[in-house]
């Protein structure tokens, strides 16, 4: 009889029926709480990638700088795996309130110090190198690992389920907050040019002689901001701040600690948590679990290759498939692809139990996007549709368009794994993690390595350089 009256439920009424049961199991004080507490999980990871149309111009890198990043990120993402061990080993001493804090309080100072010594660099291997960013980002990256695996067991250990909501909205925000800043701050202007005197060595065909003559020569003028580089990576610093003292509150005795005393399954209804699934069920016939084996296989495999693109290649090659067109290209591809990510996430929400055959269409819509960005970063500094307004704007629709599906594609098969238990999940966290480390040391070597991407000459407004 329950279940027949809640299928003639209005939609809207089940939606508030849910939402008043909801509200009658949180304390919205703590709710805000997680909700700053989670944003602090990647978010000065994602505050360089969001600046880089201002750091790329400024050191020494140059283009090469995101697929640096890349490989940096993902060499730091071992540390998780060290993490793993070592609380295996000795569990007592890597208390999840312990790690946590020491993550949050090392990755809060360090971006403060990041703010004064992002420019600085020093004369390694034969060039000047930014070790100032990235040994700070090699510090992010493990930091920010040990998170991921660490944040939600500590709210399901010390609060209800419900609280794994603002969690998720946490983490949403944590790649919103540094796009709004980074385009209030205006970083999307391309770059200007100056007329000044530089002393030019010359020398004539067949002679040794050389000349040195002064000659009028333009070079690039830095982008002029509303606030600078260094303001903005002290604004995330005090989003980061705020997320320390958030976690502080949280572990203190003004918050009650309540978890969950029996399942409510009502509560299921209002988000696709990481312990239970609608489509649990247990296979009765051998030909469906092999047809539930056959779809692990499947959908193991997608999330792997997911992750090398969309966490691993893609990144490495944002500005060789960008800045061809323009610095705003550049900006506007990094910031509005990661405004729309909560929104593709929220989208995976009720979508949930879609086909196999969708999930694949999906997915290869996602990956046709990707390789167009790829193809565009062999062809740079010259690229399709360079003179026209076709280029920028098809690059820039490749880049959201790719990275929203695939997040969609991958909160869907995350959801889907569940039902399958806490091994297969494991497995698939690991092959996220393989994914991300192959895809990134591979484009890191590629673009570091053999150096096969170009850039393009600065201050060059005739495309002379692409009829050479």
């Amino acid at each position: 009889m329950d279940e027949q009256y809640d299928q003639k439920v209005p939609l809207r009424k089940q939606i508030v029926n849910d939402f008043k049961l909801y509200n009658s199991n949180v304390n919205w004080f703590v709710f805000v709480l997680v909700v700053v507490f989670s944003w602090g999980g990647w978010i000065e990871i994602f505050g360089i990638w969001a600046e880089l149309p201002l750091i790329v111009n400024s050191l020494p890198e140059g283009w090469r700088l995101p697929s640096i990043l890349t490989g940096f990120t993902q060499i730091g993402q071992l540390g998780s795996l060290i993490y793993l061990l070592l609380n295996q080993i000795t569990p007592k001493h890597f208390s999840l309130k312990r790690i946590i804090f020491l993550k949050l309080l090392t990755t809060t100072g360090a971006t403060f110090v990041l703010s004064f010594i992002w420019k600085k660099t020093f004369f390694i291997f034969g060039e000047d190198r930014s070790v100032g960013l990235l040994s700070l980002v090699l510090v992010f990256a493990l930091c920010d690992g040990i998170s991921t695996i660490s944040t939600i067991p500590f709210i399901s250990k010390f609060f209800k389920k419900e609280y794994i909501i603002p969690y998720y909205i946490g983490e949403a925000l944590f790649a919103l907050i540094p796009s709004v800043i980074a385009i209030i701050q205006g970083a999307g202007d391309d770059l200007g040019c100056e007329s000044v005197q530089a002393t030019v060595a010359k020398s004539e065909n067949f002679s040794n002689i050389v000349f040195v003559t002064n000659e009028t020569v333009l070079k690039p003028v830095a982008l002029n901001p509303i606030f600078s580089v260094q303001t903005y990576f002290l604004i995330i610093f005090g989003f980061l701040l705020m997320s320390l003292v958030a976690f502080a509150i949280l572990n203190s005795s003004l918050v009650k600690k309540e978890k969950n005393k029996e399942p409510n399954h009502k509560l299921d209804n209002l988000c696709i948590n990481e312990f239970e699934n609608p489509l649990l069920h247990k296979p009765k016939n051998t030909k469906l679990k092999t047809q539930h084996k056959n779809e692990k296989i499947f959908l193991l495999s997608l999330n792997f290759l997911i992750t090398f693109f969309f966490y691993g290649i893609l990144p490495g090659v944002q500005s060789y498939s960008t800045l061809p067109y323009g610095n705003n290209v550049f900006h506007l591809s990094i910031n509005l692809s990661n405004i729309l990510l909560p929104i593709a996430i929220f989208l995976s929400v009720w979508s949930y139990n879609v086909s196999i055959k969708q999930i694949l269409i999906e997915f290869l819509i996602a990956v046709m996007f990707s390789i167009y960005i790829v193809f565009v970063s062999f062809k740079s500094p010259c690229p399709p549709f360079m003179e026209t307004s076709i280029g920028p704007v098809l690059i820039c629709a490749s880049w959201i368009l790719s990275q929203s599906i695939f997040m969609r594609v991958r909160c869907i098969i995350s959801t889907r794994l569940e039902r399958f238990g806490e091994k297969v999940l494991l497995k698939s966290g690991f092959l996220t993690l393989l994914g991300e480390v192959v895809g990134g040391i591979l484009i890191f070597i590629v673009v570091e390595k053999f150096r096969i991407f170009e850039e393009k000459p600065e201050c060059v407004f005739d495309l002379s350089y692409c009829k050479a």
